[in-house]
């Protein structure tokens, strides 16, 4: 027999043992079209759909004709609940909204004299997002204005951005970033580390010791936590220093909120290796969750200009309320009564990985 009908009989088994891994050959055709599925709908450059809310204390015709050409313009989503400028500021430091627009209660009287001032606030974290969206507010104003008549200057708009004044957009990708990097790493060598029982040979002496079995998923959680919260510790030193990213919130709140995300990850990623059987497994179905994670969570991309059905699939992601949680107190300064849902979402995401990790581990004995 030659080389070469040695090389195709060596093929043949190959190909046949692949074909027989229906696991693996679904790991290798539905992740690729999925994430492509979702990098062309999900990470979209156009700015659209930003949320807004719009003070109005004129309450007059040419007030609400302002309204009406933010609302009829796609680039923003215009929400009129805001009464008050202080209303406003406190939506946009909350996160309710990206843009706030406040029309003075002088605006009729001041136009027609000699020119009227609307302040336009925007949430300047993602300064991607704020540059453009604070041009096409200022835009929308100014042709606006071009159009009435009476005054010289009618209108001139105040744009403000807060909490990045100088629109640096390495402020907003290193803090995604850092979440991102912390779902890679958690999930990745928990659900690594833990299938290595599997492919030892250790998984029934150890699922035999005399203790419960939530005792076993915290021994396999302990180490692998400590040494991601190392890496969290190392990187959030980085984006300070390096990048010289202001912190102006407590640095106790992040490093809870971040503790309390990692440990879910890292749970995700022990239920990850209760599901698959090998090492190779476990590692391709551990990216195939990681990068939707990423690309779903607002971390490198903003969701106000993800489609609706992907923005309401988000609000299930723990990626994206840690990253809520880290921006708000990292930049704004913000306290507990302003994410206090995001941390909820958190803590219960986690008991649910743990409580079904344990039960998992106990079935295998089955």
């Amino acid at each position: 027999m030659g080389v070469a009908s040695r090389l195709l009989a060596l093929l043949r088994k190959e190909l046949l043992q692949i074909a027989h891994n229906r696991q693996l050959i679904v790991l290798l055709l539905v992740p690729p079209t999925v994430q492509l599925f979702l990098f062309g709908f999900v990470l979209n450059p156009q700015v659209e759909y930003v949320s807004m809310v719009v003070a109005d204390e004129a309450h007059t015709a040419a007030s609400r004709e302002l309204i009406a050409r933010f609302a009829a313009s796609s680039a923003f989503t215009v929400d009129p609940r805001a009464r008050t400028a202080a209303e406003t500021a406190d939506l946009v430091r909350r996160g309710a909204a990206q843009v706030g627009v406040v029309i003075p209660v002088d605006f009729e009287r001041a136009r027609l004299r000699d020119g009227a001032q609307v302040q336009i606030v925007v949430d300047a974290v993602n300064a991607y997002v704020a540059g453009i969206a604070g041009g096409y507010a200022s835009e929308i104003t100014a042709t606006y204005a071009a159009e009435l008549a009476g005054a010289t200057v009618p209108l001139a708009p105040e744009v403000v951005y807060a909490y990045n004044p100088g629109l640096v957009s390495s402020w907003f990708f290193v803090l995604g970033a850092l979440g991102a990097v912390l779902t890679f790493v958690a999930l990745l060598a928990s659900a690594v580390e833990a299938i290595g029982e599997k492919e030892r040979g250790t998984l029934e002496q150890l699922l035999m010791a005399p203790v419960p079995a939530w005792t076993i998923v915290v021994a396999k959680l302990a180490p692998t936590f400590v040494l991601c919260m190392g890496s969290w510790a190392l990187a959030a030193t980085v984006a300070e220093l390096a990048f010289r990213v202001p912190m102006r919130g407590s640095l106790a709140a992040l490093a809870g909120a971040s503790a309390l995300y990692v440990l879910s990850a890292v749970s995700l990623g022990l239920l990850l290796a209760t599901l698959e059987r090998t090492r190779r497994q476990v590692i391709l179905t551990g990216m195939f969750l990681a990068l939707p994670t990423v690309m779903l969570s607002g971390a490198l991309a903003p969701i106000d200009s993800m489609p609706p059905f992907f923005r309401t699939i988000a609000l299930a992601n723990p990626l994206l309320h840690y990253s809520t949680i880290v921006r708000d107190v990292w930049l704004k300064g913000a306290g507990i009564e302003t994410y206090w849902p995001n941390v909820l979402v958190l803590v219960v995401f986690t008991i649910a990985c743990v409580w079904i990790s344990a039960a998992r581990y106990r079935a295998q004995l089955a």
